[in-house]
């Protein structure tokens, strides 16, 4: 066998030695709907031969941060070899419990000395959903600047904005000398008397949660020295020199993954294309720097900067301006976004014959979100770990080619030009007996049908050319736009989707070519990126032995995994089934015909039935090209995959 990459960097893990006071934590059901109880017990047996002095310190986290009926501490003593069950979380669902994912953390300290730190997971589920309104002031009716500072005698736009349509929304205007008066949205009003205001809502809607929002704001006499109010749609769009070098206050939300910015919206993060160039801004200088995603990812700022000409294009690539901060007011914090590289033990188990690619591009530092590293470390753990892959066998491609750890090594940079030359090296190397793997994350791009403004449809790619897509259903009339640019906004046309490299895009129609030659037993391939079922028909032109999943069809966006985003939600899933366990080690049962091996069917059945995101995972091996969704083996895909296994 033929040396493909480098010498692997190993991450030895020492055995621990056993505990001599046992922790388990058990729940009665992964998942809980209204009318539930959830019941957390944690388990506790004494190994010492004396009496244990024991504290159980209990958190739990999830759910945007409301978490009803928690208590903690514990502490009580334990007999040697005395065992102890204790419900340390109880709480009834009901309709108004936040949904989500928990988890509940329990360290356990044994005669004033930490013993041990053990986690369960939960979700709740079928509860209200999450209501999303803001609060609008503007000076100007058209609402193209928010502002919170006024003059007296002068005309103050109250709006709202709502994620959902039909709301019902009441307001209450505080005013500074105490008093409060009812008010209705949209309104415009006036003051007379300076001072500080302040604007609270309660929004509500029948299968929502109610929710309020309060604004301050302040009426002045005069104009004073007030920083020019900016959105940044404005900084960012085509009059950008107009706003540089002038002092702006412009509002966003707060996000460092992996650079420090301002988005319109946390979703344009969570989902995985390319944000639009005028839905964020960067943000530079010391006081951007000392900004923390712990502390503020996923805050809304009200930031104040000087709008600044970017000429460090080695570090920011494209970017034209940023905003260099120099102070900032967070406003609320409705979800938290703080996501980190995770730690996971790489072992060595090797097995011949079998080869893998992991991939993932990020396009520049501004979208290589952590997350992606995560992905790709997580899986390239479970294949070295569980499967016997080594770095002899599996090809990493990541980003600039520089990696976030030294857990993983990163072989290539994620360019098209050296994915082509690791499927040139496996082609002069692989036989017709190997297995191959391909892996892929990161941002794709192609058609959205179901962005609910028909805003931003077009994520990338391009309309079909050569007529491989077969007929497609987008229809330009729908959308009122001339797709094809021959002057008609009423053709019916197909799309061409993208995989997005680091500094370019791979077209699906590159696949084929990249296949061609290629000689294996059975080819696995899971895309994560945004609109990755459209990578199916193409690849499966380039022969069969094809087992096929992705996290979205081809006009679907796909999503981070909630609470913390380290992760993508489908991708995770999957590995998790591969794995016998998740991130954290905690284990995670696939088998579901219980012959204590995983097929890729039983993977892909796992997986799509733990993701909650708002995609359609796919699925491909009878080598037709059409994919289904669902449980598996269906309408003739899954005979392949559910004899298939990495083992």
């Amino acid at each position: 066998m033929k040396n493909l990459f480098f010498l692997l960097i190993c991450i030895g893990t020492l055995a621990a030695p056993a505990r001599a006071v046992e922790l388990s934590l058990k729940s009665d059901r992964p998942i809980y709907e209204p009318g539930d109880n959830i019941q957390i017990f944690a388990e506790i047996y004494n190994d010492y031969p004396d009496t244990a002095s024991i504290v159980l310190d209990v958190q739990i986290s999830g759910g945007a941060g409301r978490i009803p009926g928690i208590k903690i501490p514990y502490s009580f003593l334990l007999a040697a070899e005395e065992g102890k069950t204790l419900a340390i979380y109880e709480a009834p669902v009901r309709e108004d419990f936040p949904a989500g994912e928990y988890t509940v953390t329990v360290r356990l300290t044994v005669n004033n000395v930490l013993e041990t730190e053990e986690s369960l997971t939960f979700r709740v589920a079928g509860v209200l959903q999450e209501l999303e309104v803001n609060i609008q002031l503007c000076a100007d009716e058209e609402c193209r600047q928010e502002a919170r500072v006024f003059l007296v005698d002068r005309n103050v736009y109250f709006r709202y904005q709502s994620s959902v349509a039909d709301v019902q929304v009441s307001g209450t205007l505080s005013y500074p000398n105490g008093n409060r008066e009812r008010i209705s949205l949209p309104a415009v009003l006036q003051f007379a008397e300076p001072g500080a205001y302040a604007v609270e809502i309660i929004a509500s809607r029948p299968g929502y949660r109610t929710v309020n929002r309060q604004v301050q704001f302040s009426v002045i006499e005069k104009s004073a020295n007030i920083p020019q109010h900016s959105s940044i749609r404005e900084i960012k769009g085509p009059e950008w020199n107009r706003q540089a070098g002038k002092t702006v206050t412009v509002e966003g939300i707060f996000v460092r993954d992996p650079l420090p910015m301002l988005v319109s919206r946390l979703d344009w993060v969570l989902q995985n294309t390319p944000i639009p160039p005028e839905e964020y801004i960067l943000l530079v200088g010391d006081k951007a720097n000392e900004m923390n995603a712990e502390e503020h990812g996923g805050a809304k700022i009200k930031a104040t900067g000087v709008a600044t000409v970017i000429d460090d294009t080695m570090q920011f690539h494209a970017e034209i301006v940023a905003l260099k901060l120099l102070e900032f007011q967070q406003i609320e914090r409705v979800r938290k976004y703080a996501p980190d590289t995770t730690q996971i033990n790489i072992l060595l188990n090797p097995k011949p014959n079998r080869y893998a690619v992991l991939f993932s591009g990020g396009i520049n530092p501004t979208y290589s979100y952590l997350r992606y590293w995560n992905d790709l470390k997580f899986m390239y753990s479970t294949l070295v770990n569980k499967y016997g892959f080594t770095d002899k066998t599996i090809a990493v491609l990541y980003a600039n080619g520089k990696g976030k750890d030294k857990q993983m090594p990163v072989h290539y940079s994620a360019t098209q030009a050296n994915l082509v030359k690791v499927f040139n090296l496996l082609k002069q190397v692989s036989t017709k007996q190997d297995l191959i793997f391909v892996f892929t994350t990161n941002h794709g791009g192609g058609f959205y049908k179901k962005d609910p403004a028909k805003k931003y449809n077009v994520y990338g790619g391009q309309v079909d050319g050569n007529g491989d897509e077969g007929v497609e259903s987008i229809y330009e009339k729908d959308y009122n736009l001339d797709l094809n640019g021959n002057g008609s906004k009423f053709d019916q046309v197909a799309w061409d989707e993208e995989l997005f490299s680091w500094g370019g895009a791979i077209m699906d129609d590159a696949f084929p070519n990249l296949f061609q030659g290629l000689k294996y037993d059975k080819m696995i391939i899971i895309m994560e990126q945004c609109f990755s079922g459209g990578f199916i028909r193409d690849m499966a032109q380039a022969g069969t032995g094809k087992i096929i999943m992705t996290a979205a069809t081809q006009y679907e966006v796909s999503w981070a995994m909630p609470p913390k985003y380290n992760y993508d939600e489908f991708n995770y899933h999957v590995t998790c089934g591969l794995n016998g366990a998740d991130a954290n080690g905690k284990k995670v049962n696939a088998d579901s015909n219980k012959d204590k091996k995983v097929s890729m069917v039983e993977v892909f059945n796992y997986a799509r039935s733990r993701d909650t995101a708002s995609e359609t995972p796919l699925y491909e091996d009878s080598g037709d090209g059409v994919p289904h969704a669902g449980k598996m083996p269906s309408k003739g895909d899954g005979t392949l995959g559910g004899k298939t296994f990495l083992k």
